[in-house]
């Protein structure tokens, strides 16, 4: 038997289709905006959804699809076997836990449109737009998800359908619809607890959004290269996570509330952040101490974009010094930097640091010699399209630690340090992973 708690966690992952690949990230968050996740003492709720991902993983109920360099769950789908098993128990149980709207060969919708209104939540997968031009109405509807595998494209006319049909909605995941602007009366749903929102021109959060004092957690996708948030977010007392791969740019500055106690995920400064990414022009990192004192922040990326001038040819000149960095900073990423091999030296000196990232020449150069007395505590090292000829060590051992080396796209690197490759024969717990690259070991540089 399943503590309540997880048992409503497993039967939840019944609204995906089969063979839905579903991000953890997403999952836990969507957990915690229904309810389903309990505090426990010294543990955030993110932290203990992340362990019921984890225990349903274990009873081989949830199948992992992809992991981290550290083997954390990064994507996770439901077995085809047990994936009626989830829709049976979660259609008939008591609680009435979700309802998927399916469309008949006759072309009728089950649940019929009039009884819409008798379920909590509703799931759907396909006909978006169909049964959108129905105007359902759910006033009691609690969360609505789409699922659909493929892109819906919202035109105009319909923009505000969803939230004309649901006006008590607190979970809204939409994030296979396009939207071709964003749907102002989406501020108009007041109990919104989470929100997954897409639109290939969205480049605004309205200001209205600042009134939507239960929101937790804001997941825009778009193509836009920057997104500027008009909403006053530190005046948003539960906001814990506001997601998009655009570069955010907050307008309203004041920083007049308590707003930003809570928040974890954010693609700009915040005082209470765990990850932080930064892109743009990085040129001026290194003479700020902002990032100095984010003392919870434990992942950090960050990605050099000066667009539209070419990159390779104005890259970073240097890394801000050690002590401007997080104190208890774990895992950094660097993407399209374009730094000299030299400044590894500076990351060797984050005495917390256990996972690098070097993405996109992050840095650049034929040579790189890797130095003893760094890296204490470095496990994972990862290397994706460089220029890098020749790696060599001075020393004994560079990185006494390391268990993972993962190089890919490095088609140039001829020599990886005999001490960094030997580990791979000292046991099973080193590993190593070449992808597009060609390497020759035949004597220490």
């Amino acid at each position: 038997m399943l503590p309540h708690d997880l048992r409503d966690c497993f039967l939840y992952l019944g609204m995906c289709p089969e063979d839905y690949e579903i991000p953890s990230w997403k999952l836990t968050r969507l957990w915690i905006a229904e309810g389903f996740i309990q505090r426990r003492p010294g543990k955030s709720l993110e932290e203990v959804a992340q362990e019921n991902l984890v225990d349903l993983v274990a009873r081989n109920l949830v199948m992992v699809d992809k992991s981290n360099a550290r083997g954390e769950v990064k994507a996770c789908r439901v077995h085809d076997m047990i994936h009626e098993f989830y829709r049976s128990q979660s259609a008939f149980a008591k609680q009435n836990l979700f309802k998927e709207v399916k469309k008949s060969r006759e072309g009728d919708f089950d649940p019929p449109l009039s009884e819409i209104s008798n379920s909590r939540r509703l799931c759907i997968h396909s006909y978006v737009v169909d049964f959108l031009r129905k105007k359902p109405k759910g006033p009691y509807v609690r969360s609505f998800l789409c699922f659909s595998k493929e892109a819906v494209v919202l035109q105009p006319d319909y923009i505000s359908s969803i939230p004309d049909a649901f006006t008590l909605v607190r979970v809204l995941d939409v994030n296979p619809i396009k939207f071709s602007k964003f749907p102002t009366k989406i501020t108009q749903l007041i109990l919104l607890s989470y929100i997954a929102l897409s639109g290939d021109e969205f480049r605004t959060l309205p200001d209205a959004v600042s009134k939507l004092w239960n929101l937790q957690t804001i997941k825009i996708d778009t193509l836009s290269r920057t997104f500027d948030v008009k909403a006053d977010i530190w005046k948003m007392m539960q906001l814990r996570h506001f997601k998009t791969k655009a570069a955010i740019v907050l307008l309203n500055r004041e920083g007049r509330g308590k707003g930003g106690e809570n928040l974890q995920t954010l693609s700009r400064l915040a005082p209470n952040l765990k990850n932080l990414g930064i892109r743009g022009n990085l040129s001026k990192l290194s003479d700020t101490t902002c990032l100095a004192k984010l003392d919870l922040l434990q992942k950090l990326k960050l990605v050099y974009d000066i667009f539209p001038d070419p990159i390779s040819q104005n890259g970073l000149r240097a890394l801000p010094s050690p002590e401007k960095f997080p104190a208890n900073l774990t895992t950094l990423t660097l993407s399209s930097t374009y730094l000299e091999w030299k400044h590894m030296a500076t990351l060797g000196q984050l005495r917390s640091l256990e996972v690098v990232k070097l993405k996109e020449y992050a840095f650049m150069g034929k040579h790189w010699d890797a130095v003893d007395g760094g890296f204490p505590c470095l496990d994972v090292l990862h290397i994706a399209r460089t220029d890098l000829v020749f790696w060599t060590a001075s020393g004994s051992d560079p990185f006494p630690r390391l268990k993972c080396l993962q190089l890919n796209n490095c088609e140039r690197l001829e020599d990886v340090p005999l001490s960094v490759l030997e580990k791979s024969l000292e046991g099973a717990a080193f590993a190593v992973f070449v992808f597009r690259t060609t390497i020759c070991t035949n004597r220490e540089r």
